[in-house]
């Protein structure tokens, strides 16, 4: 109700409304909408004003009384009486500053970047606030500006956003006291970036066996999407389009290191890279010198082997004799063996091992020449009288040494070289042994008797050298039953009466040192 007495009222009472543009509007007097609050007869020009409506009664209200007759001047106009009526806004929407429409999709942004962002409200008085929140922050900072013509507020505000607000949602939330229901406008968070990729921590160094199947994924964050390439550490060069590594049936060649990028409209990820170990056995690449090797005796020899292998193989040189034994020789890249002896011919092969499998190279044969040298030991040898005999020397040379047996008599001095024979003495021509250069040098004795216990000496010589070697013969006669049956009854005896008398040299310290356990005992 808008109150306006007059005291001694003469004219009419009447009614205006100002308009935004100044204008004074007269207002009727309707049922039910404009009424009389009093009586108009006696002064109260009051008027009520019945279902309130902010478009048409917001505003400025004059009361005024006409005069009393046209030649009157006894007209009154009051001072203006503001009317608001209280009303909540009609409506709330989003948009952006450059846009003339509303913002109908989520809000697009790039990170590291300021988003601008209108939220226009319309209608409502008093004015209402506006609050702004990302997710469930609400956010300071915001304009407000006021259009009267077209009854609308609009907050403005710049909002940073990072990545980490992707699908967050704003809302501009309506504040004002004639809301029933609460009034906001949203939109959701849209934010681009570069993309960021990542490898796993098990997959950032791969250990493969050769012929097996890798696969490293790499995970790429980004908005929108990004397109992923893995390409090699070493040239750059791009190995596929696809988030996946794959090396199927992997060879030593591809090993090494791998790098992950993705990118999309925003930008380019930094790399992440794998390294990829690949193993495999090991094989000989080459055994320096090869083949057929001759050495001279006394000198020395070297063996190289250079093998490939992950993990770095072991190496192991083995001889293999003209015995068939195996004998390992040494355990480093190079063999040196120092003044070479005939036991040291034979194949040498290396073998490189490590713990996916071994290999063995091809076989290096080692022939010795040099002068010659006994190899057996029978410096001393007993034979029967009345037997035939023989005498074996095992020697080595190369050339083949010649030999010449020299036996001594007691008129004369009887030298046999190989194949030859004189009385009851002849030599064989060389066996060869086992070992390679070396031979078995063979004198065969008839008849032994007394008088064939002496020294027989074996000359050997070649172009290198020469060797003598002497074996002295003791001969003796054959032991007859009886002397061998008495001898063994004698021993046996022997053994039984020392055992007797250690048995009872035992008893006897036994009892003493149990004598003195007894004697203090007697003494307390």
């Amino acid at each position: 109700m808008l109150a306006c007495r007059i005291n001694n009222k003469g004219g009419d009472c009447r009614w205006e409304k100002k308009k935004e543009n100044g204008v004074s509007v007269p207002v009727g007097i309707y049922a039910g909408k404009y009424e009389w609050a009093g009586r108009t007869e006696v002064g109260d020009c009051s008027l009520r004003i019945l279902e309130a409506d902010f478009d048409y009664d917001n505003g400025r209200w004059i009361c005024q009384v006409t005069a009393s007759g046209f030649r009157d001047t006894d007209t009154l106009i009051s001072k203006e009486a503001v009317l608001s009526v209280r009303a909540p806004p009609r409506s709330v929407i989003l948009k952006k500053p450059e846009d003339l429409s509303q913002l109908e999709a989520p809000l697009t942004g790039k990170a590291g970047q300021d988003i601008a962002l209108q939220c226009i409200v319309e209608g409502g008085n008093p004015l209402p606030k506006m609050h702004w929140f990302i997710g469930g922050t609400e956010i300071e900072g915001s304009l407000e500006s006021e259009n009267q013509e077209e009854q609308t507020v609009t907050s403005t505000i710049s909002i940073p956003v990072k990545k980490e607000d992707q699908d967050k949602i704003v809302r501009c939330v309506v504040e004002h006291e004639a809301l029933q229901v609460e009034m906001e406008a949203a939109t959701e968070l849209d934010i681009q970036f570069a993309p960021e990729v990542k490898i796993g921590a098990e997959e950032t160094s791969v250990s493969i066996i050769e012929g097996s199947t890798v696969n490293v994924t790499c995970i790429a964050t980004a908005n929108p999407a990004a397109t992923t390439m893995w390409k090699e550490g070493s040239t750059g060069r791009i190995i596929s389009y696809n988030s996946i590594l794959s090396l199927p049936n992997i060879s030593r060649q591809q090993a090494g290191s791998y790098v992950c990028q993705a990118n999309n409209i925003v930008g380019s990820s930094e790399n992440a890279g794998t390294i990829i170990e690949v193993k495999y056995g090991p094989s000989v690449l080459s055994v320096e010198p090869q083949g057929k090797i001759e050495k001279l005796y006394n000198s020395d020899l070297k063996l190289t082997c250079q093998a490939a292998g992950n993990p770095i193989p072991s190496y192991s040189w083995m001889q293999q004799t003209a015995t068939g034994q195996a004998v390992t020789r040494g355990h480093a890249k190079v063999l040196t063996i120092n003044k070479l002896d005939y036991s040291d011919q034979g194949e040498y092969s290396c073998q490189v091992t490590n713990e996916i499998s071994s290999s063995k190279s091809e076989v290096v044969l080692l022939n010795i020449q040099g002068p010659p040298r006994i190899t057996s030991q029978n410096k001393h040898v007993f034979l029967l009288e009345g037997s035939d005999a023989t005498i074996q020397v095992e020697f080595c040379g190369s050339p083949v040494p010649k030999q010449t047996w020299n036996i001594e008599s007691v008129e004369n001095k009887l030298a046999l070289v190989a194949g030859t024979s004189h009385d009851k003495y002849r030599v064989e021509k060389e066996r060869r042994s086992e070992t390679n250069n070396c031979f078995i040098s063979v004198l065969h004795i008839q008849n032994i008797d007394h008088l064939d216990s002496k020294d027989y000496t074996l000359k050997l010589e070649n172009e290198h050298g020469e060797e003598i070697h002497k074996a002295h013969v003791t001969i003796g006669e054959e032991l007859s039953k009886e002397t061998l049956i008495g001898s063994v009854v004698g021993v046996a005896a022997t053994f039984l009466m020392v055992l007797c008398l250690a048995i009872c040299w035992c008893r006897k310290c036994c009892r003493a040192e149990k004598q003195l356990k007894q004697d203090p005992e007697r003494n307390l």
